[in-house]
């Protein structure tokens, strides 16, 4: 049997979510979306589940990876999601809106700690 490590096996797990998506969108895109439609109603219990997933994968990758290779490969993401993003600009322009004015301060708060964290290794 292959012996692989945790971030082995978040990588595998990642491909066969990304692979099993695009099947069914390819191939069933309603149930795609009437599934989406159904779990969208859950987004606190969505964010707090999303926020624990971070922090289990966050502390893998803290085992193998510094917080600033870190810190790269989010802005890579977000890169590779912005270019994806810009060609639903209509879209986009509301999301970025609605993100706005319905601020979560608990994810600021995150993001800022995160922050500080990659300056702090920077710089000591």
């Amino acid at each position: 049997m292959l012996k692989m490590t945790p971030i082995e096996i978040l990588a595998l797990t990642t491909a066969i979510l990304i692979i099993t998506k695009l099947i069914v969108m390819i191939f069933k895109p309603r149930f795609f979306f009437k599934i989406a439609e159904k779990v969208i109603k859950y987004r606190h219990t969505l964010m707090i589940i999303y926020l624990f997933l971070a922090i289990i994968v966050g502390y893998y990758l803290l085992q193998e990876l510094t917080i600033i290779q870190i810190a790269v490969a989010m802005l890579f993401a977000s890169f590779v999601i912005k270019a994806i993003l810009v060609n639903y600009t209509r879209g986009t322009l509301s999301l970025m809106k609605e993100a706005y004015f319905n601020t979560n301060w608990f994810v600021i708060i995150i993001m800022l700690l995160l922050a500080i964290l990659i300056l702090a290794s920077l710089y000591t």
